[in-house]
């Protein structure tokens, strides 16, 4: 037998009946029923096993001695439950607990001190009662020798008019048969009888044996209690339109979310100005909705004085926020499925959102004139599901190959919403791929070679943004392609060589004036036709000659015009001494001019010298010079 020491006691229920006294004390028993629970030091429950339990009734709670004592009695403890009969060895006498004003019950374990002691309560007194049926009456008065007179204040026949008569009752009352209640509900068939066949408006249920053939799977059961079997395979007929991330284990997917925002935000926003301040967003056209969102970024010195409209491209308007919480910054979004202030969105839901979308945020407080609010940012977003492209959401691994989009222009325009889109060019030999705002390109080939002439020294720097200076081959549009000089590195790079100019020589318009420009070194005058410098012009001239410094930038205002055979002068030129300076109109004696022969200083695009035969030479376009009556110097003109 085990004896450890929990120190601590709960009784559950306590001093309830169990044995019977002799015949001579009648039914009242002589013994109590204590269930109760030990705890061991640490809290928990006591070790399972046979425990010494010493027992005794006091009239205290502390001190005094016991009016019965019983024990040790060995008690099987388990989970830290135990059941005694108090008074199996020594009987309690219901003498002693009648001299008790209240019953404590105490317990010790094996030789430790008595735990702290328990409260029985009233059914303790139990006993007591044997004591009140042992005394002898003398003089007592039955109740048939009282006279029913005496009894007549206490129960009058007035009293018991609420009362029902037995004779009132219902059959029922008394019988409690269904068959006896009047008035019965008429009751359906099946709930008298259980039976399934008395059942109204049975369900279906499928035919006993009946099974779908090879390749078919249960749709569900026809009215007969046939099966409704369908093709089992997987095909794009049996298929969701939104199941591929579904089939794919969520590796492809067709549904994306589009988003557009604002491209003009931060807006001011007005104080105490209701008609408030309004932006708009042209949404694209992404595909059907199949969720809507509308995002705000909204500051105030007092958001709970702003009012918030949206307007759907049907003209619809929605009130998403009126006036409300306090503070001064509103963050949110509204969907489709939310509970707006005014307006629902949720028929855009299987709509396409395309079209203008716009808000109206009014401060309907503040300063007239003042404005102490912005309209941060806002956005339109759509959950779509896409019949145009598919994602892959993890590592996409083409084992067969994989191959661009080929066009011979861009597919798309560059736009934010299209960044990363690429496609391969076959004209230009390149792959592109849009940044944002330009689609750049990743040449496939040497660009500037006679197999693939660029379209400019511009064109080939922008394909290739390494390219150094020297000769290409390029191919302006119209003209055969040829070589020409290219600048890679002063001024941002991209100038093409377009003329070339000797000192002390006229550079006539003629045939021998279209030559080799390999070089920009002054081995003999040299320019590039008219039509290939109309070709080749898209942003200025850069003109330099002899010794004057520095060099002139022009640009012209119709270069589709350009022609320096012109008898006059029908390009008006703008100049500039430093590139991207402050710019100027008309001649400039220090340097080179191109002006018409006739040399009229407001229309210049080409020149000779200004004091030679008066300055009515006819021939041609001339090289620089540095004084009236100088002979032509060195010099060159680029173009890009």
């Amino acid at each position: 037998m085990s004896s450890p020491s929990p120190c601590r006691l709960s009784l559950a229920v306590v001093a309830v009946a169990s044995l019977w006294a002799a015949a001579s004390q009648a039914a009242v028993p002589k013994t109590l029923a204590a269930f109760g629970t030990l705890y061991s030091a640490t809290g928990g429950a006591a070790v399972d096993g046979d425990y010494a339990l010493s027992f005794g009734l006091y009239g205290q709670q502390a001190g005094g001695a016991a009016a019965w004592k019983e024990g040790p009695v060995v008690v099987t403890v388990k989970g830290g439950q135990f059941t005694v009969n108090l008074g199996a060895t020594v009987p309690i006498a219901p003498t002693a607990l009648a001299a008790l004003a209240q019953t404590w019950l105490g317990i010790a374990v094996g030789a430790d001190p008595e735990l702290p002691r328990k409260s029985l309560g009233s059914t303790a007194y139990a006993l007591r009662s044997a004591v009140a049926e042992g005394v002898d009456c003398s003089g007592c008065i039955s109740a048939e020798l009282l006279d029913p007179k005496m009894l007549a204040g206490l129960a009058k026949s007035s009293d018991l008019g609420d009362f029902v008569k037995a004779a009132a009752l219902s059959k029922i009352a008394a019988s409690g048969d269904y068959k006896d209640l009047a008035g019965a509900p008429k009751l359906a068939d099946v709930a008298l009888t259980g039976s399934f066949g008395d059942l109204v408006d049975k369900p279906v249920v499928p035919k006993a044996g009946s099974a779908c053939g090879t390749g078919l799977v249960v749709k569900g059961i026809k009215a007969d209690g046939s099966l409704d079997c369908v093709d089992g395979s997987t095909s794009a007929a049996n298929l969701p339109k939104d199941g591929l991330d579904e089939i794919s284990n969520g590796l492809l997917t067709t549904q994306f979310t589009e988003s557009v925002a604002s491209v003009k935000t931060p807006i001011d926003i007005a104080d105490a100005f209701p008609a408030g301040v309004s932006d708009a967003i042209d949404f694209l056209d992404f595909g059907i909705a199949q969720a809507l969102t509308i995002s705000l970024d909204i500051t105030n010195s007092d958001i709970s004085k702003i009012r918030v409209t949206l307007y759907d491209p049907q003209g619809l308007s929605y009130k998403l926020y009126d006036q409300g919480s306090s503070g001064t910054a509103l963050k949110a979004s509204y969907k489709a499925t939310d509970t707006l202030v005014s307006g629902n969105l949720s028929p855009w839901i299987g709509k396409n959102a395309k079209g203008l979308w716009s808000i109206t945020v009014a401060d309907v407080s503040g300063v007239t004139g003042g404005k102490d609010g912005k309209i941060n940012g806002w956005s339109v977003s759509v959950g779509t599901l896409s019949s145009q492209k598919v994602a892959a959401t993890g590592l996409f691994q083409a084992n067969g190959g994989f191959q661009f989009k080929v066009a011979q222009v861009h597919p798309v325009t560059c736009t934010a919403q299209n960044f990363g889109y690429a496609y391969a060019n076959d004209k230009d030999k390149a792959l592109y791929i849009c940044n944002g705002k330009v689609f750049y390109p990743l040449v496939l080939q040497l660009v500037g070679t006679a197999e693939n002439p660029g379209l400019s020294c511009k064109d080939i720097l922008t394909k290739a943004p390494d390219s150094k200076d020297g000769v290409y081959w390029i191919n302006p549009g119209a003209t055969a392609a040829t070589q020409s000089y290219c600048d890679m590195t002063t001024n941002g790079g991209g100038w093409t060589l377009a003329a070339r100019m000797v000192n002390g020589s006229w550079c006539h318009i003629d045939a021998n004036a279209v030559g080799s420009l390999s070089t920009p070194s002054q081995a003999a005058c040299a320019k590039l036709s008219d039509q290939a410098i109309r070709d080749l012009y898209t942003d200025q001239f850069w003109l330099s000659c002899g010794t004057q410094t520095p060099s002139r930038w022009g640009k012209i205002d119709k270069i589709a015009n350009f022609n320096t055979n012109a008898t006059t002068g029908n390009k008006v030129m703008t100049w500039a001494t430093t590139y991207g300076g402050a710019t100027y109109s008309g001649s400039d004696n220090a340097c080179c001019n191109f002006g018409d022969y006739n040399y009229n200083p407001t229309t210049i695009i080409y020149s000779i010298a200004k004091g030679y035969n008066g300055g009515n030479y006819t021939a041609g376009w001339s090289g620089c010079y540095n004084s009236v009556q100088d002979w032509h110097q060195n010099g060159f003109l680029y173009v890009r």
